[in-house]
């Protein structure tokens, strides 16, 4: 969260900020389509892929022997020990809410329905299909949750001369101004140059953890969170100029202030839009904005009672100055 900002700046085009003022709502988009190609790298580190797979495969193993011991399918005098080794997971789960496998257990379990598969070729058959269904099933949740983020991007500055380039239709869009909210939604991105993995494995735990005490997946789980949004806070430090901070959300965990309209030309067929939590404290328009466009927004402003600067190239430097419109400057540019 961004502690060195008191407001924060959202450049966009002059259309986009029409839509921004008429219900103070922000466009939320998956970081999977943005510009920058390791923006939001979302790979997995092969080692960490595998430990993942190897404890979906142990975790299938022993819920499927406790499943056999439940059922009586497996003589439950023997395995004694094994019963009291899975309450201890059992208890360790509600502590910690991971699933980090036993491999004493992992073995017991492998052996026990061994020994059935070798007598029955077809409770093989139906293992093998309900392994591989159930790996399938995890893999797609696990990979779920990165298609699942939504982000809507802000910048701490308002005169960064490349944002407006880049971001504001080329000096012709607008800059938007509001209090920073500051809440636990709202991060600040780091620059870096070592790209940041998904890290499958410790998601898999927390994931395998809701499973194995028969929970629902609680989405909103800080620890879920933390390790899903982390590669989408890690940038290369070439964009380090953009001063970023981002309001992260998922699709998946309900949110009063987010809402969904119908655009066909969308990926999923519609835009999400959140609704901010601070208002509108000033407009900036940029130095090439047309003087139509100029009249209306100013119109639009007024009756919200929000400021509107104009950003003015200066004579002396590469710097963009802000100018209050009621100031008379006789260097005014319009296109």
């Amino acid at each position: 969260m961004s502690k060195r900002s008191k407001y924060i700046y959202k450049y966009v085009k002059y259309d986009d900020a029409l839509a921004i003022l008429d219900d103070n709502s922000v466009s939320l988009g998956n970081p999977l389509r943005f510009n920058d190609p390791f923006d939001c790298f979302i790979g997995v580190d092969e080692s960490n892929k595998t430990k993942s797979m190897e404890l979906l495969n142990e975790f299938f193993y022993i819920t499927k022997f406790i499943q056999l011991l439940d059922t009586h399918e497996i003589d439950n005098s023997k395995y004694q020990s094994a019963e009291k080794i899975i309450d201890t997971i059992r208890h360790e789960i509600v502590k910690s809410r991971e699933f980090k496998g036993n491999q004493k257990l992992y073995k017991t379990a492998l052996s026990a329905i061994n020994e059935i598969c070798s007598k029955d070729s077809t409770f093989l058959e139906t293992l093998t299909k309900e392994k591989n269904d159930f790996v399938k099933t995890q893999e797609k949740r696990l990979y779920g949750f990165r298609e699942s983020v939504l982000v809507s991007c802000f910048c701490e500055r308002y005169d960064s001369i490349l944002m407006w380039g880049h971001y504001a239709d080329r000096d012709r869009g607008v800059c938007i101004e509001y209090e920073n909210p500051n809440n636990e939604n709202f991060y600040s991105v780091k620059y870096q140059n070592k790209r940041i993995p998904f890290n499958l494995y410790k998601i898999t735990c927390r994931v395998l953890g809701y499973l194995f005490t028969n929970d629902v997946i609680d989405e909103a789980d800080d620890v879920l969170i933390k390790n899903i949004i982390e590669p989408f806070l890690t940038k290369s430090v070439d964009w380090k100029y953009e001063y970023e901070i981002r309001c992260i959300f998922s699709k998946n965990v309900k949110n009063d202030d987010i809402y969904q309209i119908d655009r066909p030309y969308k990926p999923d067929g519609v835009q999400y839009l959140y609704r901010m939590p601070t208002k509108v404290t000033k407009i900036f328009l940029g130095c090439k904005i047309n003087k139509e466009r100029v009249e209306h927004i100013t119109k639009v402003a007024k009756e919200k009672n929000i400021p509107v600067i104009k950003m003015r190239t200066n004579n002396g430097f590469y710097r963009l100055d802000p100018i209050p419109l009621d100031t008379k400057n006789k260097e005014e540019n319009y296109e």
